[in-house]
């Protein structure tokens, strides 16, 4: 990719959000949350980037051509023998090397104090809530076996998704993110709310530039 930067997407949960893995956890969680070796939750870049897609989308009908053409640049189009586009890493805890070094710590104490214990699960548990919902039958009873577990994400958290990309490519990326207000599973029962943006590597907003650029007057 000529040209490419190093840019940061950051992803604060203003809500609990649950960013399913697909998978289940035992008979105890039917829709779980993705983690690292260490137990630290992450989210997909794959999932961030179909949902920054669709409100580039959404975004082109209003702004036109051009603004699409962009979008299909920095995303990438099916079906298109060159990809140029960006690359996306899965966005992980704001803080969470510094995390790892404690954990490390932490581990390290292991048989001089027996109290210790801090296995992945342990550890997913401090980030993460479980939220259980049912379906309600018409005479206002819980159905037959519809109860159901998921875990979320803490509200207040912090995510870091390395991009590498053109200067023009964040932009169109940073436009998305400042239309992106929802992720995650039962996004529209009060989950996902979040908030998105692109920074540059010295940590500064590119927002400002990129509406100048998209948003002429």
């Amino acid at each position: 990719m000529s040209n490419s930067s190093n840019y940061q997407l950051h992803i604060c949960l203003e809500s609990d959000s649950s960013f399913s893995s697909g998978a289940a956890f035992g008979n105890l969680i039917d829709t779980d949350i993705e983690s690292d070796e260490a137990g630290l939750p992450i989210i997909s870049a794959r999932r961030i980037k179909g949902l920054l897609r669709q409100a580039g989308d959404e975004m082109g009908f209003t702004l036109g051509a051009d603004f699409q053409n962009a979008v299909n640049s920095a995303f990438g189009q099916a079906g298109s023998e060159v990809q140029n586009s960006a690359r996306f890493d899965n966005a992980s805890l704001r803080e969470s090397e510094e995390v790892k070094e404690w954990l490390k710590f932490i581990q390290s104490q292991k048989g001089k104090d027996h109290k210790v214990s801090l296995n992945k699960e342990a550890v997913l548990s401090f980030f993460t809530t479980l939220r259980s919902s049912t379906a309600i039958d018409p005479e206002g009873v819980a159905s037959d076996k519809s109860l159901r577990t998921i875990r979320c994400l803490k509200r207040g958290l912090e995510f870091v998704l390395p991009l590498n990309c053109t200067r023009n490519q964040a932009e169109v990326i940073s436009v998305c993110a400042s239309y992106l207000r929802r992720g995650g599973t039962s996004r529209n029962r009060g989950y996902g709310w979040i908030h998105c943006e692109v920074q540059s590597a010295d940590g500064d907003s590119i927002l400002e530039d990129s509406m100048n650029r998209w948003f002429k007057e």
